[in-house]
């Protein structure tokens, strides 16, 4: 079982949890395609409503991109801060 998720202040967050991406993590859209990549920097900065975690731990999020088409990310807990 995993621990408590903590934001990168250390305030716990869980699922339909309101997150502000404070980071992009240089793996995260390395190989995408770059419309995929210029999609998720656009979202540095924005507040993503958590949709759940994985195994690992990571916080999944998805978007709409400006295109409309909606995006899954996962992305580290320490990138996020709850809002």
């Amino acid at each position: 079982m995993l621990n408590a998720i903590v934001d990168r202040n250390d305030k716990p967050i869980a699922a339909g949890d309101s997150v502000k991406v404070i980071e992009i993590p240089a793996l995260l859209p390395q190989g995408l395609p770059e419309e995929d990549q210029i999609a998720i920097h656009a979202q540095l900065g924005k507040v993503l409503i958590v949709q759940g975690f994985n195994q690992s731990g990571y916080v999944e999020l998805e978007f709409v991109d400006v295109a409309g088409y909606i995006h899954t990310i996962w992305i580290g807990s320490h990138c996020l801060e709850k809002q």
